[in-house]
């Protein structure tokens, strides 16, 4: 096994991947974090699929699983390899440049084909240039079409470079959520598909290990199986080719008789493509392209057109992306033709609009073969509106979010500097992740960290360029902002304390009355089972048995009946239940319960009307329910209506009852979801506060409402700025779908009886929708202010209230933490709280904070990295420190003290290339009565000779590679990293590039869209390693450009002149041997070719041919060109253009056939019906007059083959047989019905 080099740690290849045997994980997304998201975190060699619907088994199921192994499903292809790239976490989010860094990877280890079962209705330049290079080197794409039911463009599926694939459902028809429209190219099944899933996680039908799926997701592989099936027979065969064999041979839908922009090509045939695969098409429209956009002019419009069925083709365009009418640019021209331009169509006169514009390839089979695409004539610039910018919380520090929108789809850029600084930097203002280029209406872009200084003026201003190249530039005066100081990360104490994974009761009480305290908890990966454990010395005790069962989640424990035992409110989905202690101390038998239609969503305990009696609260369907307890009976006393317009419902079960304005009355303070209208799509928030105004009676008294979500306990009261009266406090959340995903945290505050007022606002980033979110508000460094605790993604933040600055500031930040909710006591009685919450690991942990630190604070690292023989780290302090001690490390275990200084950074020059250091950090300060600090958390730097610019190649069509002497990062740069520029420097024009991709760890991909043939030269600045060390700027690297167009040969036309002679016409002059036999070959029935002669052109001769069959036999006639050249030596291209078709039909009945005739089943297992109209039906019936089977003749080559199968499916016998035909002619007008026989024998 050690020598297993699948394991061995070593990249044998040297493809930059170690041991990549089974493929790569390219999952990259440590951005926001929550372990349902599954392996996340860093790519690495296991692409095992985790996702939670099994999406990426399911799709390679249906590609390649077994067959003949008497389990499960087979599969489309299963002697196809399939090489498992994965670009998608757990819950199924991805980022195009995993997805761009998987392409690439594939190209370079020998992919030939791609399936992509996913798509967005946005596109980035990055993702669309990946995939341009991945046509370039003629590797096929298959894409989903969507599920929206829509004819929205949809991206991957929409480019030019992929086939996109809708669903057809079990009746043939288009499914219903399938996506459709001019950019689709062939249908596939997509409803109920049988395939596999994850073990163990399938239907309990199909064994747990398989399950039926709908969605072009599933439809998509089928397709990407066939043409693996296709590639397999034969390999030359280029992915234009495979997209023509899919589309020329599919079935018409139910109702369909041509091509259209909602059935597209049809559904698939894979037996038809298969039979047909050496007469392959090429239909392509190359100049415009998908989303062109123009501002006037004339663009020339290049195509290809080839087909062995060819007849003529024509180009059309329609406005708009439904068109229709369609408006002929050229019509019927009758010369087939490869990546040429055939027309310059001018634009000047058309309005701003969309357009659709339409290849199609009039074929011999009555049929056409198309390409269409949605282009726009735009002539103005992209407006922008709508800018919005703050700082907000960014995991261990704040970033600057900058928010913009343009009334069209454009690229966004944000280019910012420090005030009174002279040169701009730029960043692409993108959906999330930076510098993918994203070209869509919303643009956001977050400047962190690694982009700005501490405590620094900024300031900026917004460009965006829409698709016409056009450019706008926004900029005013109050486009500033100030960049502020990391969040602390130090100065608490984690405890040894432990208990089960869990969701808690945040009432800690003492259940049996022996002075020590306990906590319900329900055990969430125990069917949150619920259990009371005890505190005794520093160790949590189970002292119940799962007394109550499964779901019945604890909220709150109280006497409530006066009888001197505690009660325990319990909610179970959305109906309450409460226990009382009878013949123990638990209270575990029921004393009251509403489990009807889930009306009352257990909340809690309180007192809301003054009258000395704890009611019970709970969300009921209409409004807060409140019951009190009298005479032995529980009694609802008010039901506090929910507020907003439509369908308005609880959505948190927490309720706030405090005297927030000092009136003397209680407020009742809660929220529910609402719809501003019938056709929202989202709920709103609405926040109700209820005053409590005599006994039993409320009214309410203030309401506000918010376009955000709120899920769990997220509000939360207590004494923020110390003033002795309470406050309140939302923690919402971004609605799904919202460009920008955030928490934020809103504080009101009483400014005066039955008024509140917001008193601050706070936003964290990094909220994603399926994270778990929780606020909790306590005390917990024992002075006269609560805090508010926040846990967002894995990001957990404790704030504190600065009067001066009457602001919320974080006062700690810890990573990897996960909790639904949280508990805040004082278990240890040292008079500071403890701080339960669970962690990413799905454990509990304790922490406090060290009240009573007599030391100095602890530095935080602010950078760190190592080259040449030398570390660098830099720090801040928030004290002034005598001096700093650096310790150092070469395992993270044992740390020497190696030296001090007083700066704000350290250079250890005794540190050795190729090695791993951890270093830690302490500040020393004599003012402190301890004086040295508690070290910092180590800090890893790989020192490494700097890496520099050691190569570069370019790759044609405007690719350029650039390659470096080290692994460089994964994170896509500023194109501003890359300086290209003419060789010659007295031309200053520097060069940006369209979109950046990670070809492989050593290497960058750049795209440029206008580098023409020149010299070249590059180099980099600002740019940084894979261990965030500079790149060296020195180098500078010259290439040349030298892009050619690549004329090919192939047959424009040919004619039947007689039974005997075919013309051929050449789109360029033959060579002298063109008399050589040997090129020429007529298929199905190898008609010979008996001699050759030069027509009355130098681009066309004549074939002399012998004796054979032509005529309408059921057959394609295809002519076949090989290895001749023009006369300027140019070899006959291969596949489409070096092949010419002929099809046959008679326009009667009168001379109808079949063969062979008698057919002896024993050695044949079809016939044919020969000299058929155009379209025409056969109905086969026996010697007795008893119907056998229909068939249909729907392809218009004259014939149509049969099985010598039975309607049941069973090979008839011999004997004498009849058929009936009927037809239509080339006019479709029937023709007379014609009655014959044949014969079947043994």
């Amino acid at each position: 096994m050690g020598r297993d080099k699948r394991f061995n740690g070593i990249d044998d290849d040297n493809n930059g991947f170690i041991d990549d045997w089974r493929g790569w994980d390219f999952v990259d997304a440590p951005f926001t974090g929550d372990p349902r998201r599954g392996d996340y975190l860093n790519p690495d060699n296991d692409p095992t699929d985790d996702n939670k619907f099994s999406h990426g088994t399911a799709v390679t199921g249906i590609i390649n699983a077994t067959f003949n192994n008497s389990l499960g499903i087979s599969s489309v292809a299963p002697g196809c390899r399939t090489m498992i790239l994965r670009c998608f976490d757990a819950e199924g989010f991805g980022e195009e440049d995993d997805v761009a860094n998987a392409i690439l990877y594939g190209i370079a280890n020998g992919v030939k084909i791609f399936n992509f079962s996913f798509g967005d209705y946005v596109f980035s330049n990055l993702l669309k240039d990946v995939i341009k290079f991945a046509y370039l080197n003629n590797v096929t794409i298959i894409a989903s079409a969507g599920n929206d039911g829509s004819f929205r463009l949809h991206y991957p599926s929409s480019y030019d470079e992929v086939i996109s694939v809708a669903a057809s459902d079990e009746t043939d028809f288009k499914a219903s959520f399938s996506s459709y429209g001019e950019t689709v190219d062939i249908y596939a099944p997509g409803f109920q598909i049988l395939t596999t899933t994850i073990s163990g996680k399938g239907s309990s039908n199909f064994q747990n290990n398989y399950d039926k799926y709908n969605g072009t997701s599933f439809a998509a592989p089928q397709i990407a199986a066939l043409c693996g099936i296709l590639l397999s027979l034969n390999p030359s065969l280029t992915n234009e080719e495979l997209r023509g064999l899919l589309i020329a041979n599919t079935d018409f839908m139910p109702g369909q008789n041509a091509w259209t922009a909602l059935y597209a090509s049809g559904r698939v045939n894979a037996l038809r493509t298969v039979q047909n695969i050496n007469n392959s098409s090429i239909v392509r429209i190359y100049n415009p392209f998908q989303d062109y956009t123009a501002v006037f002019g004339s663009v020339p419009v290049f195509i290809s057109a080839a087909s062995p069925l060819f007849v003529s083709y024509s180009l059309f365009y329609g406005y708009g992306q439904r068109p229709s009418d369609w408006i002929p640019l050229i019509s019927n021209v009758q010369s087939q033709v490869l990546n040429d331009s055939v027309y310059n169509w001018n634009l000047n006169s058309l309005p701003d609009s969309s357009y659709t514009l339409r290849l199609a390839i009039n074929t011999n089979t009555g049929r056409t073969l198309e390409h269409r695409m949605i282009i726009f004539k735009d002539s103005l610039a992209p407006v922008i509106t709508d800018v919005a910018f703050g700082s907000l919380i960014d995991k261990d520090a704040y970033s600057e979010l900058i928010i913009f929108n343009t009334d069209k789809r454009s690229l966004g850029k944000l280019f910012y500097k420090p005030v009174n600084s002279t040169d701009y930097r730029f960043m692409i203002a993108d959906l999330g992740t930076p510098n993918l280029g994203f070209v869509t209406p919303t643009h956001f872009a977050l400047l962190g960290g690694n982009d700005l200084s501490t405590n620094q003026n900024y300031e900026f201003y917004l460009e965006a360029t829409g698709l016409n190249n056009k450019k706008s530039v926004l900029s005013y005066k109050e486009f500033r902002f100030t960049s502020k100081p990391k969040i602390n990360i130090y100065g608490f104490n984690n405890l040894n304390f432990t208990i089960p994974y869990s969701q808690y009761c945040n009432k800690v009480t003492d259940i049996n009355n022996n002075g020590k305290p306990d906590i319900f908890i329900n055990e969430i990966k125990n069917n949150l089972k619920l259990n009371v454990y005890e505190f005794d010395n520093g160790v949590f005790n189970k002292i119940s048995s799962n007394n109550w069962g499964d779901f019945k989640v604890a909220r709150d424990v109280e006497d409530i009946d006066g009888d001197g035992k505690s009660e325990l409110l319990t909610s179970r989905s959305r109906n309450g239940i409460l226990y009382k202690s009878e013949n123990s101390f638990l209270p575990d038998k029921i004393l009251w319960a509403d489990t009807i239609e889930n009306n009352f969503w257990s909340a809690r305990f309180a007192d809301s009307d003054n009258d000395g009696k704890n009611e019970i609260l709970g969300f009921g369907v209409n409004g807060l329910r409140i019951l009190e307890f009298n005479s032995g009976n529980f009694n609802q006393i008010a039901n506090l209506n929910y507020g907003g317009a439509f369908d308005p419902v609880a959505n948190s079960q927490n309720v706030l009852v405090e005297d927030f304005d000092t009136d003397g009355k209680k407020e009742l303070v809660f929220i529910n979801t609402f719809y501003l209208n019938s056709s929202s799509a989202l709920p709103d928030l609405y926040l109700n506060i209820y005053e409590n105004i005599s006994d039993n009676n409320y009214q309410r008294i203030f309401a506000d409402s918010m376009s955000r979500f709120l899920k769990g306990d997220n509000i939360v009261t207590g004494d923020f700025d110390g003033d002795g009266i309470k406050e309140f406090a939302i923690g919402t959340v971004s609605k799904d779908g919202e460009p920008v995903q955030y928490y934020r945290l809103i504080v009101y505050k009483s400014s005066s009886n039955n008024t509140f007022d917001i008193m601050d606002i706070v936003d964290i980033y990094n909220y994603k929708s399926y994270t778990e979110t929780s606020t909790l508000s306590a005390n917990i460094d024992a002075d006269i202010k609560d805090e508010i605790l926040v846990n967002t993604g894995t990001h957990f933040y404790i704030l504190k209230y600065n009067n001066s600055e009457k602001q919320f500031t974080p006062e700690l930040y810890k990573s990897n933490i996960n909790s639904f909710n949280q508990l805040i006591y004082n278990f240890n009685n040292n008079a500071v709280n403890e701080i339960l919450v669970n962690n990413v690991n799905d454990s509990a942990i304790f922490f406090e904070k060290n009240v009573n630190s007599n030391a100095p604070p602890t530095p935080m690292i602010t950078r760190s990295y190592g080259i040449n023989n030398t570390a660098f780290l830099s720090y801040t302090s928030s004290v002034m420190a005598d001096y700093f001690k650096i310790y150092r490390s070469l395992n993270d275990t044992i740390y020497t003290f190696i030296d001090s200084t007083s700066q704000l950074f350290y250079v250890d020059s005794t540190a050795l290339n190729n090695t791993n250091y951890f270093y830690k950090i302490s500040s020393v300060s004599n003012s402190f009565q301890i004086s040295e600090s508690p070290l910092t958390n180590s800090e890893f730097v790989f020192v490494h000779p700097q890496i520099k610019l050691s190569g570069i190649e370019y790759k044609g069509n405007g690719f350029v590679g650039l390659k470096f002497s080290g692994k460089i990062s994964n994170t896509i740069p500023s194109p501003q990293s890359f300086v290209i520029r003419f060789s010659d420097t007295t031309i200053q024009q520097i060069f940006s590039p369209n979109s950046i991709a990670v070809f492989n760890d050593t290497e960058y991909l750049l795209k440029f869209d206008s580098l023409k043939n020149n010299s070249y030269s590059a180099r980099i600045k600002n740019l940084n390693d894979f261990y965030n060390a500079p790149i060296d700027e020195s180098p500078i690297l010259n290439f040349i450009v030298n892009d050619s167009t690549v004329n090919e040969f192939y047959i424009s036309n040919a004619t039947l002149l007689s039974s005997k002679k075919i013309k051929i016409i050449f789109n360029l002059p033959v060579s002298n041997d063109f008399s050589n036999i040997n090129f020429y070959k007529l298929t199905p029935f190898n008609i010979p070719v008996l001699s050759v002669e030069l027509s009355e052109q130098n681009n066309s001769v004549i074939l002399n041919l012998g004796n054979g069959t032509i005529g309408a036999t059921g057959k394609n006639y295809v002519l076949k060109v090989s290895g001749l050249k023009s006369s300027s030596g140019i070899t006959i291209t291969t596949g489409a253009g070096s092949t010419f078709g002929f099809v046959f039909n008679k326009e009667d009945l009168e001379e109808i056939y079949t063969y062979p005739n008698p057919v002896n089943i024993n050695s044949h297992n079809m016939m044919t019906f020969a000299n058929l109209t155009v379209k025409a039906k056969i109905q086969i019936f026996d010697i007795t007059g008893k119907f056998i089977k229909s068939i249909d003749e729907t392809d218009g080559n004259g014939g149509v083959e049969w099985d010598l199968k039975d309607n049941n499916g069973n090979i008839i016998p011999s004997g004498i047989y009849l058929y009936k035909v009927s037809g239509v002619n080339s006019a479709g007008i029937e023709v007379k019905e014609k009655l014959s026989k044949f014969a079947v024998i043994k």
